[in-house]
């Protein structure tokens, strides 16, 4: 389905992942199960920029679970115009922090 790891297991899975915009929700799913038990990391970061293919909907669900399963805080910065307010209100209902541009997303996490 057109995605890579940029991280291997002889890393610990400790350098960032690139999903290709190819990748379904399905596919982040996938990576997040590989993170349940882990405890390398205090926080997930997702960007998303949406493409024809992406399942913006579908990949904030999977989202929302992993933040529930790995109990890790998810930071999402979702990038585009498909599906971006419906999503928005998947990350609202389950409390996932999510931002819609690049300067949103800095000033949370540098400077508040």
């Amino acid at each position: 389905r057109g995605f890579k790891i940029v991280s291997n297991e002889a890393l610990e899975l400790k350098s960032p992942w690139d999903l290709l915009g190819t990748a379904l929700a399905e596919d982040y799913k996938n990576e997040f199960e590989k993170l349940e038990g882990k405890d390398f990391f205090d926080s997930i970061v997702v960007i998303l920029t949406a493409q024809s293919m992406s399942e913006v909907e579908k990949t904030a669900e999977s989202i929302v679970e992993a933040q529930k399963n790995t109990g890790k805080k998810i930071v999402a910065l979702f990038l585009g115009n498909g599906g971006m307010k419906n999503a928005n209100k998947i990350f609202e209902k389950n409390k996932v922090s999510y931002f819609n541009t690049l300067e949103e997303t800095r000033e949370s996490l540098f400077f508040s």
